[in-house]
């Protein structure tokens, strides 16, 4: 092995290992919520399945779970409906209700619904309406 490539091999080792510092520092500093946080697609119409839409919705999960954190909601819920285009992609996103304790949370649980993807639905558009739901956790 020549020099360069036993410095390349080096450099790359030691990032790797501050790479992974780095992560184990941030899941150490970023404790669990307080709350546990559900989501349920309540309806499909349409040409799209519910479960592909829940699927879409656990794969932005901690986008959704950040909304509640970063507004300070450990109990509360945001009822949304959005239209997957033929694409796959959503078009349009509303919040259809939220409780009292939810109303700060409402506008970035739109935004991160409308970044939702799914294969694009077979023959045209789909309308979903999902409930994303908050709830304490128990003391430990």
């Amino acid at each position: 092995m020549t020099t360069t490539r036993r410095a390349r091999a080096a450099r790359a080792l030691l990032l790797a290992g501050l790479v992974a510092a780095a992560g184990q520092a941030a899941s150490a500093a970023a404790p669990d919520p307080p709350f546990a946080l559900t989501y349920a697609v309540t309806s499909a119409e349409g040409f799209c399945q519910a479960s592909h839409a829940n699927a879409a919705l656990a794969k932005e999960a901690g986008a959704l779970a950040a909304c509640f954190r970063a507004g300070h909601v450990a109990d509360g819920v945001v009822d949304v409906l959005f239209i997957f285009e033929d694409d796959g992609r959503v078009d349009y996103a509303k919040v259809t209700r939220q409780s009292a304790g939810a109303a700060g949370v409402a506008a970035c649980v739109r935004r991160a619904v409308e970044a939702l993807r799914v294969r694009p639905p077979d023959g045209g558009r789909c309308t979903v309406r999902a409930a994303i739901r908050a709830t304490p956790r128990a003391p430990r």
